[in-house]
């Protein structure tokens, strides 16, 4: 089968895909990456960047039958879709899928909320199109290069979901997935040992080729750089005592404290013992203190894996920083019951602002 042959078959199974259909776990994973997607797009629609689109977007989709998650700004469906999808994403802290890798839900989740507003359709309606965008968009991304593609995949459709198995991985850090495992190494650590970070003499990181590779900026000179940082993201916590996106700004990056804190931080491919198939972004750091002391701590599988999924209570946590000035605590209810909207334009109207 030819790549383009498979898009009929794609369509015919989005098209005739219903609710009732969809196993239960299906629509779980589903809600917890729509909740994922909503928040960072929510932290990232007041990046520069996005204020900068957003002034471009006026001008060239003018309408107001779909919202953009600033809650400010109302577009036409095709010029929400493109504001939110760049806000889901510009903060690299969105979920991943790792057999295709690529970040499904900020792709899919726009379009299907913007669609649905514009259309007044109900929970059921806008849950049952993010599943299906998300299958199909996970089948292209299996794709070989080489034009060879597994027909079998396709046949197993609504059989398995890749919501489900593998599943998607979420994030704790605004930073690539590679430097996940690392930051939550470090932070254990220095939270379980009560580290004062200036009695740290170095931090050493053994990692996955899978690592190496994806984390290029040793010196990173920019935010956006520092976001493929092994030295920043661990630096920031040392720093910080957290990896947020309160600091990725170019004052963050430049504060002497952390540039210090980024020369301790060494990086080396390692862990041979590990099925690297498995555990991609399997990390083991070790802390050397001053005093001669090492502390070591492994993670194969960060917290957000899919085999060592978030909690709910971090999810919302996660949900409440990315949206403070919100009234995030009923944001986060409305999506956890989205199924049970009658109207999806309910899920944010009235604003949910939070009160002063």
């Amino acid at each position: 089968m030819e790549n383009l042959e498979i898009l009929p078959s794609l369509s015919q199974w989005a098209t005739n895909l219903t609710f009732s259909r969809l196993p239960k776990a299906a629509v779980e994973a589903a809600k917890r990456s729509m909740i994922d997607t909503f928040a960072v797009g929510c932290a990232g629609s007041t990046w520069s960047t996005i204020t900068a689109l957003k002034k471009s977007s006026h001008e060239l989709y003018q309408g107001s039958s779909a919202d953009c998650l600033d809650f400010q700004t109302t577009l036409s469906p095709v010029g929400a879709a493109l504001l939110n999808g760049a806000a889901c994403h510009v903060l690299d802290y969105d979920d991943t899928f790792y057999p295709g890798v690529l970040h499904p839900s900020t792709v899919i989740f726009p379009s299907a909320l913007a669609v649905a507003q514009s259309v007044r359709s109900d929970g059921q309606s806008l849950l049952t199109a993010f599943i299906a965008g998300l299958e199909a968009e996970c089948i292209l991304g299996q794709i070989n290069p080489h034009l060879n593609f597994d027909v079998s995949l396709v046949k197993q459709l609504s059989k398995v979901w890749s919501l489900v198995e593998p599943g998607f991985a979420l994030k704790r850090y605004p930073v690539c997935s590679s430097a996940q495992a690392a930051s939550e190494c470090l932070e254990n650590v220095v939270t379980q040992y009560k580290l004062n970070p200036a009695d740290i003499q170095s931090v050493d990181c053994e990692v996955t080729p899978f690592i190496c590779k994806s984390l290029d900026f040793e010196h990173p000179q920019t935010p956006t750089e520092a976001q493929f940082s092994m030295q920043f993201a661990l630096a920031s916590m040392l720093t910080y005592r957290e990896l947020t996106f309160l600091q990725l700004n170019v004052s963050a990056l430049n504060n002497p404290v952390l540039q210090k804190n980024m020369r301790k931080v060494t990086m080396r491919v390692g862990l041979n013992h590990l099925n690297q198939n498995d555990y991609p972004e399997a990390t083991q750091v070790t802390i050397m203190l001053k005093n001669g002391k090492s502390l070591s701590e492994t993670i194969k599988a960060y917290t957000g894996m899919p085999n060592n999924p978030m909690s709910e209570q971090q999810l919302y946590q996660k949900f409440a920083v990315c949206c403070q000035n919100l009234d995030y605590a009923t944001l986060f209810e409305r999506l956890l019951k989205c199924e049970k909207l009658t109207e999806i334009n309910t899920l944010t109207k009235p604003y949910p602002m939070k009160s002063s």
